[in-house]
């Protein structure tokens, strides 16, 4: 056990197995070969049903608080790591603790700004709103009079986190070690994915970057979001404006209009901004005295590129109408594959797997167990998605299972399809279909321009002899110069037919003989091109 280096961790090691035994966890201690560290009068005892695992490993982190609270949170986020019954259960986890002293908040504060606290604050409540693992929060008033609520950090807090996550260093090892029919899990990558979270945690400042990030998109929106003060604000004391209002399950009236704002929320926040909350669950909304939504909490926020949104949005669309093809096909265009799969075999599966969902309407279809059925399936073939995919699946299904809580009538494909047909519309566009072409058009320059050195990395990672004559490798040049030339005309030729065609489609103005002048200008210009492309193709054969 060399990581087992201090007292502390030893002892927290054995408060560990204390815990998992209380919850009759003895399969988990046998696993990871913490017997040794429980009381020898402590009888062994193990839970009736495997069913039954998910919800006292729940009941265990919230026990053992700190890390694996925050641990389980994360898992929550990430069906494609672990099972959906776990996945689903960990969602439940609650991170309220007993809040720490004022005397330590006030010294964290004064100890940051190096001010005392009467000069930062005309006001200070002693007594937190609220208490959680890492922070609690404060009501406050600024010197000019601003309401606001301040989260502290917890004293040493990074210290009991950085023991924790030693720990699970080591259990991950011991697992990974022990027990090769659970690699697929992957739990040290588990582990390491989590440091890097806490990380984020632990720096306030990450989180009042990301409120800066949602306060600049949603500032003309209905929904509001806390601006930040900065010059109250530091790695550990975030200061922001204070929410008057409640949680949203605690209002009765009105709940399908509030629905209805977090998911056009939602989809803003992910096809439009590319930055979004990570965990919308009620608790970290809420309404205000206006009837305005306003959103909290963005420690777990995601980014998507323009690129992976555009692979989102045929998932998206595919799910909602039931396009399995078009589903499959874009699962397959997002992967990660470590080793090598049958795609038609899984094409097959993916039919067969969301077979139950299609055979009844789509208004019934459950969005969230779909989703969970897809990440179940591609763990199975070794597929490996980008993190803030996963994580936007995750808030999808959240966002789903948010208005079901809220409104049982709520159904989240039929309140997305409005979006999901705007959507294809918008595909359909001139706009929409040239960007497209520029975009393919600048990728190909930049393979093309990158294909020598690509080359040179290849001949350099093999073991290649290559022994040619210089007519030969003239003769290459020159044939592989023809093939580039006339793939590039190809692809000319195509943009012209197809910006001939929108054109057309669109009516511009002006007219002869009810076709658009521009594109008859482009159709000639094709018709040259493809000549010129025939003809060459004919004397090379000849020659």
């Amino acid at each position: 056990m060399s990581l087992i280096s201090t007292i502390k961790e030893a002892s927290r090691l054995r408060q560990i197995a204390t815990v998992l035994a209380q919850q009759e966890l003895f399969l988990i201690i046998d696993k990871l070969k913490l017997k040794r560290h429980i009381s020898v009068t402590q009888q062994p005892k193990y839970v009736k049903t495997k069913s039954e695992i998910p919800v006292r490993l729940r009941l265990a982190m919230e026990d053992l608080s700190g890390a694996f609270i925050k641990l389980g949170q994360l898992l929550s986020l990430r069906a494609d790591l672990i099972p959906k019954e776990y996945a689903q259960e960990f969602s439940k986890l609650q991170d309220e603790v007993k809040p720490f002293k004022f005397e330590k908040v006030k010294q964290i504060i004064e100890d940051e700004f190096e001010q005392p606290l009467s000069e930062l604050f005309l006001k200070f409540d002693m007594e937190p709103m609220a208490a959680a693992s890492v922070g609690q929060v404060h009501k406050a008033m600024l010197n000019n009079g601003k309401i606001v609520a301040v989260k502290v950090q917890r004293p040493n807090i990074d210290k009991v986190f950085e023991t924790d996550i030693s720990l699970l260093y080591h259990l991950a090892s011991l697992l990974e070690k022990h027990y090769p029919e659970l690699k697929d899990y992957n739990f040290m990558q588990i582990v390491k994915e989590f440091e890097d979270y806490t990380k984020n945690e632990l720096d306030y400042l990450c989180e009042a970057r990301n409120i800066d990030i949602f306060y600049n998109n949603f500032k003309d929106d209905q929904i509001k979001i806390p601006k930040v003060y900065w010059n109250h604000t530091t790695k550990r004391v975030l200061t922001m404006e204070f929410i008057d209002g409640k949680k949203i399950t605690e209002v009765a009236k009105n709940r399908p209009f509030y629905v209805k704002q977090i998911v056009e929320s939602y989809i803003k926040q992910t096809m439009e901004y590319g930055t979004f909350h990570a965990d919308p669950h009620p608790g970290n909304v809420f309404v205000m005295p206006n009837h305005r939504l306003a959103l909290l909490d963005f420690g777990i926020v995601g980014h998507i590129s323009s690129e992976l949104r555009d692979k989102f949005e045929n998932v998206f669309v595919s799910m909602i109408n039931g396009d399995r093809d078009l589903l499959a096909e874009s699962l397959i265009d997002l992967q990660i594959v470590d080793e090598d799969i049958n795609i038609e075999q899984f094409k097959d599966d993916l039919s067969s797997h969301l077979g139950k969902y299609y055979d009844t309407s789509l208004k019934k279809m459950n969005f969230s167990s779909a989703l969970y059925d897809i990440l179940t399936l591609t763990r199975r073939y070794k597929m490996k998605f980008p993190t803030n995919f996963v994580l936007l699946i995750k808030a999808t299904a959240t966002v789903e299972g948010f208005g079901k809580e809220l409104d049982p009538k709520f159904n989240f494909v039929k309140t997305c399809k409005p979006y999901v047909d705007k959507l294809e519309e918008k595909r359909k566009s001139p706009d929409y279909l040239f960007g497209i072409f520029k975009k393919n058009m600048w990728k190909f320059r930049k393979d093309f321009v990158n294909f020598p050195d690509e080359i040179k990395k290849i001949l350099k990672r093999g073991k290649v002899k290559i022994d040619l004559e210089d007519t030969d490798i003239k003769k290459f040049t020159f044939y592989l110069d023809t093939a580039i030339n006339r793939m590039a005309a190809g692809i000319i030729l195509a943009g012209l037919v197809i910006g001939a065609a929108l054109i057309i489609q669109a009516e511009l103005k002006p007219l002869i003989f009810g076709i658009p002048l521009l594109s008859i200008v482009l159709i000639i210009i094709a018709v040259i091109i493809g000549f010129n492309l025939i003809k060459s193709i004919r004397e090379e054969k000849r020659g």
